[in-house]
């Protein structure tokens, strides 16, 4: 019986140390339960706190990323009036570019129809060829105006080789020179005074389709070249404006963030 007490003693005893160890063990587990309890706690706050954020972040972005109007202010108002100027003016400019070239177009086939002055042969002229053509079928000529007509470089003889004295030659223009005075001295200064005229048309029309081409060709250059500044001019303006805009939004954006 005393053995069997004792080994019963011994089993107690071991029982009680099992339990203390079990108790301290429960203790610690106790402990390490509250604190992952308030590390759970924590951890929700932790995260309602970062959805709530989320949440608000994703309102500010969709609000930044809609379409709205930028704030009108008075450098804004003066800017937009200035390129809706440049854009009426831009668009006169290529009306008048167009209405120039659809006017050059027009002169140029106008200038094309135009027979030119000089097409028409003078009555002097046309016997002059008319004695060279009978010259060169050997055919005698027919009246005293188309010898007296006839240039002194027709008249010589090629087939004879020689040359007509001086007081020959003299005496021979004297007389071709009275029988004009005398018989047609009115047609022939009418007709130099018309050839005359003619010539001074012909230089004259040369001279204004020259000026007018030059002139339009300058004038649309001159257009193209103003055209060419103002369209710089205004995309250098539009992105500076665009440019301080997105500057000024991204400022706004960090100190709500901020705020």
């Amino acid at each position: 019986m005393l053995a069997e007490l004792e080994k019963a003693e011994e089993e107690l005893a071991g029982f009680r140390k099992n339990e203390s160890s079990y108790r301290t063990r429960l203790q610690l587990l106790e402990r390490q339960y509250a604190r992952i309890t308030e590390e759970a706690k924590e951890l929700s706050e932790t995260v309602q706190q970062s959805e709530q954020m989320n949440r608000h972040l994703r309102s500010e972005l969709n609000k930044a990323l809609q379409p709205r109007l930028m704030e009108e202010t008075q450098p804004t108002m003066m800017l937009r009036r200035r390129v809706e100027l440049l854009i009426t003016h831009n668009k006169r400019l290529r009306e008048k570019i167009e209405e120039l070239t659809i006017s050059q177009k027009k002169r140029n086939s106008c200038f094309n129809t135009v027979e030119p002055l000089y097409f028409h042969w003078t009555s002097t002229f046309r016997l002059e060829m008319l004695a060279l053509k009978r010259r060169k079928e050997d055919r005698p000529i027919d009246t005293l105006s188309e010898m007296e007509s006839e240039p002194e470089s027709i008249f010589m003889r090629f087939r004879r080789r020689r040359m007509l004295k001086v007081k020959e030659r003299k005496r021979r223009h004297d007389r071709i020179a009275r029988t004009i005075e005398n018989s047609s001295s009115n047609e022939w200064a009418v007709n130099a005074r018309k050839d005359k005229e003619k010539i001074l048309d012909v230089a004259l029309s040369k001279k204004l389709k020259q000026a007018l081409l030059d002139g339009s060709h300058d004038s649309v250059e001159r257009i193209k070249e103003q055209h060419r500044k103002e369209i710089v001019a205004l995309k250098h303006s539009a992105n500076k404006t665009l440019a301080d805009a997105l500057i000024d939004q991204q400022q706004r954006i960090t100190q709500r963030q901020l705020l």
